[in-house]
């Protein structure tokens, strides 16, 4: 329907109903997964609403560019589109979406590997959603950064209270990506506490309400993370097939990033079934998909790989 607007406002030559629909264009292609595609419509309607000096609107398609380019794993020119975003809101306005762009803004500072600037800026966030009386579960996705952060710093319990707040707010709000979401953070952490049996649990409850949202990618995150929960629990067969059943998931449409976290994952798997052609296999793809990512993730996972190759 969108791209029959889009059709229909082109032949009105009505640019800012041409670029309504590009972003609403936009806005399925990515939500399927298809972020090529995406960006070219989220680029169309940036062009039309700077020409016709939309500034709200030019900050919208920011946003969304940045949006796109953090799922692709692009950290840096999406930090770039999101503080465009973020000046043309804090001059322009909505007040309201400031709040998100500042949360946008924390994940891609995380990915940059930069986490005090991360929690700096979802703890802003957080205070925005506040001060705008902004919905209940808004405030849900700082928080699960939040906890990301001190996981990822090898801090599990200091992630826990951050956890419970996005589990409590859900108590009282019906949004079933932000609670597959939040199964899926709650899962990691259970994970890096040890507490593998409630991990899978968490994991498979993210499975079934990804599989019902229709989100495939993060699906396969949750496919991966079973794997990774099985293998700590010596149950290597079956970690396998779920890394592998993961990696189908992720290779149509393909997420080069997230496919080589998972060929990571079931190249230890192997390793650890006495596999190591298999493991070798995994790594060398994984190593091609690294190729066109430079930020300091990549940097130290594509380094990690070359010694367990080399080696």
């Amino acid at each position: 329907m969108a791209d029959t607007g889009l059709h229909a406002a082109s032949r009105l030559d009505d640019p800012r109903a041409q670029a309504f629909m590009h972003h609403t264009l936009a806005t399925a292609y990515k939500e399927s997964g298809r972020l090529e595609q995406a960006a070219e419509h989220h680029h169309a309607a940036l062009a039309l609403r700077t020409r016709t000096r939309d500034w709200a609107g030019v900050a919208e398609s920011a946003n969304g560019l940045g949006l796109v380019h953090l799922w692709r794993h692009e950290p840096a020119p999406a930090r770039t589109r999101l503080e465009q975003a973020l000046a043309f809101y804090q001059q322009y306005g909505p007040a309201h979406r400031v709040g998100p762009v500042l949360n946008n803004l924390a994940y891609a500072a995380a990915d940059l590997s930069e986490p005090q600037q991360a929690a700096r800026l979802a703890h802003q966030a957080l205070a925005v959603y506040r001060d705008t009386h902004a919905d209940t579960y808004l405030h849900v996705d700082p928080l699960l950064l939040l906890s990301r952060i001190a996981r990822e710093a090898g801090q599990p319990d200091q992630a826990q209270p951050h956890l419970d707040q996005a589990l409590a707010l859900l108590e009282d709000s019906t949004h079933p990506a932000f609670e597959a979401a939040t199964r899926l953070e709650q899962a990691a952490v259970l994970r890096e506490q040890g507490h593998h049996n409630q991990a899978f649990q968490a994991y498979w409850a993210c499975e079934t309400l990804q599989r019902t949202l229709g989100n495939r990618t993060a699906q396969a995150l949750a496919h991966d993370g079973i794997g990774q929960t099985l293998r700590a629990l010596g149950r290597l067969e079956e970690a396998i097939d779920f890394h592998r059943t993961a990696a189908r998931i992720l290779r149509a449409p393909l997420t080069p990033w997230n496919l080589a976290q998972c060929l990571t994952h079931l190249a230890d798997a192997h390793t650890d079934n006495h596999q190591p052609d298999q493991a070798r296999q995994c790594r060398t793809e994984a190593l091609t998909l690294l190729a066109e990512f430079t930020d300091l993730q990549a940097t130290a996972l594509r380094e990690h790989l070359q010694a367990l190759t080399q080696g």
